[in-house]
């Protein structure tokens, strides 16, 4: 059960991966764009702030991604030393509270922030 909780998840992180290069950092629209792809809002937010959320957060999270692919297969395939194990589940974990504040800052998503953008 754990090795296909570890697979799926693994195949969602990719697809996500290659969604945040092709559209965020290369700019070219594919199919991929529909996968987890979350609106926030920042204009509440001082210039600051927006550039930490964006570079700042999202570049961890970018950085969270790339530790999950790399070390979900070595759990996989029983090779992950204890090490390994803190990446995977402290990636997790951020990654986790950064799609929550995500969601939390989309106005299609939370009805409290699209009342206050209209």
């Amino acid at each position: 059960m754990k090795k296909i909780v570890l697979i799926i998840s693994y195949i969602a992180i990719l697809i996500h991966f290659l969604k945040d290069i092709t559209q965020d950092i290369l700019r070219i629209n594919s199919p991929l764009d529909l996968f987890g792809n979350i609106q926030e809002n920042l204009s509440f937010l001082p210039s600051f702030l927006q550039k930490v959320y964006l570079y700042g957060f999202g570049g961890l999270s970018l950085i969270a991604e790339i530790v999950l692919l790399l070390f979900i297969p070595k759990i996989i395939f029983k090779k992950a030393s204890e090490m390994d194990f803190l990446f995977v589940k402290h990636s997790f974990l951020y990654l986790v509270l950064f799609i929550v504040l995500c969601v939390t800052l989309d106005p299609g998503i939370n009805p409290i922030l699209h009342q206050t953008t209209k």
